[in-house]
């Protein structure tokens, strides 16, 4: 005996039963039961930090007793869509693909524990989804007039772009592209399009906070690249410290290394040791930046923290794996993958949305790489 067929117009028969209460619980149930939008009910169930506690705690309960769960293949169906999002990391001129372990080469945690969220709030929102991701590196140059292949032909429904971008750079991607997307990066001056930041200003405030208050004389902030969005702003998160706190800041102190790899800060914080400088205190900007550190102490035989604390801005599965423990600024990657992924979904379905943009608040994880000086 053949096999039934399901058409396509069958299936949004079904779906429309579904919807008048004779199947189903539907998005619009829930938003119903609980006296929301049917976008607040998405960003509840996406993790979004967006949503007030009350209302999150009121949506969960209306989710929990009605047994709701997301329906991306009826979705799919209804829309007609490929059913499959793409993730774009936007590559510097300096970047390479290859895979290489030595530390002339960046580590690219941000992207991976970014990736890692993205993942995470697909298989919460709906285990049984067969939504796919592709993904894709590309070196973005406006003026070049090309775009990633996942964006061509319309292959995917939207797509998250993660990497740094300047203001300009960033404006004419948006431009460019015509499918919903969201980027992921650091603050940006950019319009018509959903974006969720990380706060290096606050980051950097936080670790100089902690160092200022914990008795450190002799501050070093070793920066990223000058060139890179972020640097300005970490420089500010620490100039608001010292002001705040009434620390007298050593210019000299400020570092940024030419490239974003230990090798690069190696030379830089050797350099700044040969000239007769020792600080007790280093934010280091990234994982990178702290390697560098850590190698420039061991060749001289310092310690950490006995002689230099240290604090890594970005936190990572390598702070916590290291001997001592690294502090670090966590920027909460797996939230800022999760909010992104959220706010993607929303635009897919609903493409008239107004544009959003969360900032994403940082905190700091102390281990043992910090010493109280006061004692």
């Amino acid at each position: 005996m053949p096999k039934a067929v399901l058409t396509f117009g069958m299936f949004q028969n079904i779906i429309r039963n579904h919807e008048r209460g004779l199947g189903m619980v539907t998005i619009w149930d829930v938003a119903r039961a609980a006296g929301v939008s049917k976008s607040t009910v998405s960003l509840v169930v996406n993790n979004s930090p967006l949503v007030k506690k009350e209302t999150r705690e009121r949506v969960q309960a209306v989710i929990k007793a009605m047994h709701y769960v997301p329906n991306y293949n009826a979705r799919s169906l209804i829309k007609k869509s490929n059913n499959c999002i793409g993730i774009v990391h936007a590559l510097r001129h300096n970047r390479v693909l290859k895979q290489a372990y030595e530390w002339n080469y960046g580590l690219e945690q941000f992207s991976k524990d970014i990736e890692d969220g993205i993942f995470e709030a697909i298989m919460s929102i709906d285990s049984d989804s067969d939504l796919s991701v592709v993904k894709e590196h590309f070196y973005f140059s406006p003026d070049a007039g090309t775009l990633p292949k996942i964006f061509q032909n319309h292959r995917v429904d939207g797509a998250i772009i993660l990497g740094g971008f300047a203001d300009a750079d960033a404006q004419a991607v948006v431009e460019a592209v015509e499918i919903p997307m969201v980027l992921v990066t650091s603050p940006l001056d950019v319009t018509g399009v959903d974006t969720v930041f990380h706060d290096p200003l606050a980051g950097s405030y936080l670790a100089m906070r902690e160092f200022i208050r914990t008795g450190h004389r002799h501050i070093c902030l070793l920066n990223c690249p000058r060139s890179y969005q972020v640097w300005p702003k970490r420089i500010e998160g620490v100039r608001r410290a010292a002001k705040e706190y009434r620390y007298s800041l050593e210019e000299e102190l400020l570092l940024a290394a030419e490239e974003n790899t230990a090798e690069s800060a190696h030379r830089e914080f050797s350099g700044l040791l040969r000239g007769g400088r020792m600080p007790d205190a280093v934010l280091a900007a990234n994982g990178e930046m702290a390697l560098g550190v850590l190698r420039c102490l061991y060749e001289r035989r310092l310690r950490v923290p006995d002689d230099i604390s240290l604090i890594c801005y970005e936190d990572s599965s390598l702070c916590g794996n290291i001997s001592p423990a690294m502090s670090a600024i966590n920027i909460q990657k797996e939230l800022i993958g999760r909010t992104a992924l959220g706010f993607l979904l929303d635009r897919i379905n609903s493409p008239k949305l107004p544009a959003r943009s969360v900032v994403i608040e940082p905190h700091l994880t102390m281990r043992a790489s910090v010493l109280d000086r006061r004692k």
